[in-house]
């Protein structure tokens, strides 16, 4: 139900808009049949007509305010259009009698969808005491009264529920954003400390014994030599202990990348079904899917906007196959990254195959086969 586009970062887009607004139109069978199925005069139909096309009218530029870009942020008291809806409804039933009085339900939606809780409420229970007083004065029976004021109530209270789930799903689209931001931020805050904590002390090494080697290089050939042997010496260990440490970021085994993806699935609030790994950690294999594991939990918690996540792995034949879905909406142009193309690559050089792509049945799959 959250816009995609053409919307506010928080509305409905217009087609929604006008969608969740024109459902409720059905109830005015109720003063169309009153005017079709009854002789009246024609200044009276002229008057009828008029009427249902300006409360018509009313009630959808309310809900069009209602359900943009502030349907998250309620006004906290009823704004002109609210209130000329509530004065014109009652006024038409006063006017065209009890046959009208299912229009009255069309206050509660619009009040539910325009005001905060507290406001909402106040202001159903002055449309029911209205209710109650109208009803009573143009003889509406007890049974429609009652019929009247309850659903106009509930769907008042209904569209608070309804605006307030709006939020919490918003709410947890942007949670999600956030684990993902602070999970990438850690990782690089981890790889400058643990570079620093390599680097910083054979660099130091460095710098010192080509200070001695350029002081000495004149007086003292032999120490310079040996101090150039050292500075070559400390260069291929710190070269080295940078790939050791790249490998160790790179190439965690297909076992600990799926207890990782599972923590970081679980943090973003998307629940996880993980299937325990069937590949020996000493295959080469084990290292092509545990990339795909990280690249495919990645896009799931990044774009998938997904409740739950599936990764199952499994061996048929001579193949590994490996799958992660899930049941979001991918966001648009979510997959022009290089992450996709990137394990298309290195899969082709090892003889497998990447399929990625939407579901029939909703949400998004990444299957990956590779030889064993």
């Amino acid at each position: 139900m959250i816009a995609q586009s053409g919307a506010g970062e928080h509305g409905l887009s217009g087609v929604q808009r006008l969608a969740w607004s024109g459902i409720w139109l059905v109830f005015l069978g109720y003063p169309i049949g009153d005017i079709v199925s009854r002789d009246h005069s024609t200044g009276w139909l002229v008057a009828a007509w008029a009427a249902l096309a300006i409360f018509v009218g009313l009630y959808l530029r309310t809900m069009w305010l209602a359900l943009g870009s502030d349907v998250f942020h309620p006004r906290p008291r009823p704004d002109a259009w609210l209130s000329a809806l509530i004065l014109f409804t009652f006024a038409v039933v006063l006017a065209f009698g009890a046959a009208w009085g299912g229009m009255i339900i069309y206050l509660g939606v619009a009040t539910g969808s325009s005001l905060t809780n507290r406001a909402a409420i106040i202001t159903l229970g002055v449309i029911a005491a209205a209710t109650v007083a109208i009803g009573v004065a143009i003889g509406v029976s007890a049974s429609n009264l009652a019929f009247e004021v309850f659903l106009t109530a509930a769907l008042g209270v209904t569209m608070l529920g309804v605006r307030r789930m709006f939020r919490l799903i918003t709410d947890l689209r942007e949670a999600q954003g956030e684990v993902a931001r602070l999970t990438a931020a850690e990782q690089r805050s981890r790889f400058a400390r643990d570079l620093h904590d390599v680097l910083g002390h054979n660099l130091s090494v460095i710098a010192l014994k080509s200070q001695v080697a350029r002081r000495t290089m004149s007086s003292d050939p032999d120490a310079a030599a040996a101090a150039i042997n050292d500075v070559e010496a400390v260069a291929r260990q710190s070269l080295s202990d940078v790939r050791d440490l790249v490998s160790g970021y790179r190439q965690r085994s297909l076992r600990e990348e799926l207890s990782v993806a599972g923590e970081l699935l679980t943090a973003a609030g998307i629940e996880a079904t993980i299937d325990p790994p069937v590949i020996a950690p000493d295959n080469p294999v084990d290292e092509l899917l545990a990339w795909a594991v990280r690249e495919g939990t990645t896009n799931v918690i990044r774009h998938s906007r997904a409740a739950h996540c599936r990764i199952s792995i499994s061996v048929v034949g001579g193949d590994a196959r490996l799958e992660i879905t899930d049941d979001g909406t991918p966001v648009a142009g979510s997959g022009n990254g290089s992450g996709l193309p990137g394990l298309r690559e290195r899969l082709a050089e090892a003889g497998g195959d990447v399929d990625a792509g939407p579901r029939p049945e909703g949400g998004f799959r990444l299957a990956v086969q590779v030889p064993l």
